[in-house]
């Protein structure tokens, strides 16, 4: 069986109000204002979203079972990466399934100048994006894949693989594309043995370490790529690009790290703490420093604004420190979220956290996305209790993950928020910005998502569905 949810037309609250959505009808003059939700009785799950020059939606993500995106049924036998395409409104223009023989998983999603698709995954056995001759094989038991795809309607351009040796794992959390060059950027983790991305081989010195690389937008040709590590794990949260084509990476790293410059060490003792580093074009360490204090720290996601200023987001336990001097937590070993600005050259412009009184407060993640026609920030999380950033204190609407969605202006004031959720778990995994602008939410859910006044019903109890929100400012 399966279903496609029709769609809600919707508007987002602004000044902190606690009601979730008032519908709208389908008006010309708000058009792109919507709620969709994709699924059977098995997971689906989208992991990234994004949007192209002319306000187009692309997501990408996993299905189990059967998944209509509004072109007709896709079936997938296991779990099988998916890459669909929306207009503005919400409709369809299309989708496809890339059928492996493996478990397959989506890791990220950007769009280069001309809106063709580069998505970052990771795949056992094997996978296709192409016809017969465009397989790629894995040669470790999980390898990553960058697929480029033709933005009119998926078609194959090129794609590459890259993994270790038989028991190794290799997983490109995040894809970037330069604004100066339009050149693909990619970073992940890889573990188990060393891996070779196209310049010689990345040992592997014992715990998942991260991978940074560049590659040429029109023939994947590799620019360079490098890893950072130490016996423990590590991850990664995000990589963008400023406008001089400067990489930022974020992530979280426990013990020690050396990304290029003096090696960071974490202040927790037991704890990990996030990381931020600059480099340029080439892979040159510009800048990078390691942010903690007397709990866990974790970096969840990194943007760029239009003046080049990094906007790092997370989530921290206790204390932290990001040079402005000390934030801590209202109660204590709970978590709160964080959000941290610096210049193009990694001096500390603002940093400020936010929680609740209740319960265990934010978790999973804090993404951020930036409206560009402003320099606002947009954040979107998972949190249980309650939670503010600065509006009013919400509160779940059961035990289990709800939604919260902000906009705060460049200087961190707040300038409005919501909640959305029902007594199951709701997952933020992505948000992003489209041109309008439109603030773009995506994830899985169980139950219900209760946008007001209206609603987005799974079909199953027992697994999850995904869901694709579009709001107005």
């Amino acid at each position: 069986m399966n279903v496609v949810f029709g769609i809600i037309l919707l508007s987002a609250c602004g000044g902190g109000s606690s009601s979730s959505g008032v519908v709208i009808g389908p008006t010309s003059s708000e058009p792109s204002q919507f709620a969709s939700g994709f699924g059977d009785e098995l997971n689906q799950d989208i992991r990234a979203v994004t949007s192209d020059s002319g306000n187009n939606i692309i997501i990408v993500g996993h299905a189990e079972g059967d998944v209509d995106f509004g072109g007709g049924t896709v079936n997938s036998a296991d779990d099988n990466i998916f890459v669909a395409k929306f207009d503005s409104s919400g409709t369809h223009l299309w989708s496809r399934v890339i059928s492996g023989s493996g478990n397959d998983a989506a890791g990220d999603v950007a769009v280069d100048s001309n809106d063709n698709i580069l998505v970052s995954g990771a795949f056992g056995t094997q996978i296709n994006f192409g016809a017969s001759g465009d397989e790629l094989n894995t040669v470790g038991a999980q390898d990553m894949f960058v697929a480029k795809l033709d933005g009119n309607n998926g078609a194959h351009i090129w794609s590459f693989s890259a993994g270790g040796a038989a028991a190794s794992a290799t997983f490109p959390a995040a894809i970037a594309i330069s604004p100066f060059d339009d050149s693909v950027v990619v970073a992940g983790t890889f573990s188990g043995s060393g891996i070779n991305l196209g310049g010689g081989a990345l040992p592997i010195v014992g715990g998942s370490q991260v991978f940074l690389a560049r590659f040429l937008n029109s023939n994947a040709i590799h620019q360079f790529s490098a890893s950072y590590g130490n016996a423990n794990d590590q991850d990664v949260a995000g990589v963008a690009v400023d406008s001089l084509g400067n990489i930022v990476l974020a992530g979280s790293f426990f013990g020690s790290i050396d990304l290029g410059g003096d090696a960071l060490t974490t202040n927790g003792g037991t704890f990990n703490d996030a990381y931020l580093a600059r480099f340029d074009s080439v892979g040159v360490h510009l800048t990078s420093a390691a942010y903690g204090g007397t709990g866990s720290d974790v970096a969840t996601g990194v943007a760029i604004d239009s003046n080049d200023i990094i906007v790092l987001s997370g989530l921290f336990f206790n204390s932290t420190d990001f040079g402005g001097g000390a934030l801590s937590t209202q109660v204590i070993n709970t978590a709160n979220f964080y959000i941290a600005r610096f210049n193009s050259t990694q001096t500390h412009l603002f940093s400020q956290r936010y929680g609740g009184l209740t319960g265990t407060g934010p978790q999973g993640r804090l993404k951020v996305a930036i409206d560009l026609t402003n320099d606002d920030m947009i954040l979107a999380g998972n949190y249980t209790g309650s939670v503010s950033f600065g509006g009013d204190l919400f509160s779940t609407a059961g035990t289990d993950l709800d939604i919260v969605l902000a906009r705060l202006a460049s200087n961190g004031t707040h300038i409005s928020s919501t909640s959305y959720g029902d007594d199951s778990d709701q997952l933020l995994r992505d948000v992003a910005v489209s041109g309008t602008p439109r603030y773009l939410l995506a994830g899985y859910f169980d139950g219900e998502i209760d946008l007001g006044v209206s609603s987005i019903s799974g079909i199953s109890s027992m697994d999850n569905d995904a869901y694709l929100i579009s709001l107005a400012p």
